[in-house]
């Protein structure tokens, strides 16, 4: 019995040490286009693009508190005049605005809340 539950229970770690490592560890940020909670409503103009392609194309997002009609907006923006860094918002679960600031990849640069070739 006591070998079952320590397996049981070893089990039970493996899997949670699996999805903390996928959502957390590795920075996986699922975009999501639109999404929805309970509370809140989000939309993404970059749509449902992955993080890695979104920070090519400037956009806006804007949550909408249910409740309120509160808004949140935020536009993708470069940090730095004729900089390499990009702060890109983004759709997270549930309905909620969520923001990453990125480095463009090597000969680009941000322009108008877009990486660009040059």
């Amino acid at each position: 019995m006591k070998k079952r539950v320590l397996i049981v229970g070893l089990i039970v770690i493996l899997i949670a040490i699996a999805v903390a490592s996928y959502f957390s560890i590795t920075g996986e940020i699922v975009n999501y286009g639109e999404s929805e909670g309970s509370n809140f409503k989000c939309i993404d103009s970059d749509g449902n693009l992955s993080f890695d392609e979104s920070i090519y194309v400037a956009g806006s997002v804007k949550s909408t508190k249910k409740q309120t009609g509160s808004e949140r907006i935020g536009e993708d923006k470069c940090l730095s005049v004729n900089g390499n860094r990009v702060r890109e918002y983004y759709c997270t679960q549930p309905g909620r605005l969520g923001f990453k600031e990125v480095n463009c990849a090597l000969y680009e640069r941000c322009s108008e809340g877009a990486c660009v070739k040059g």
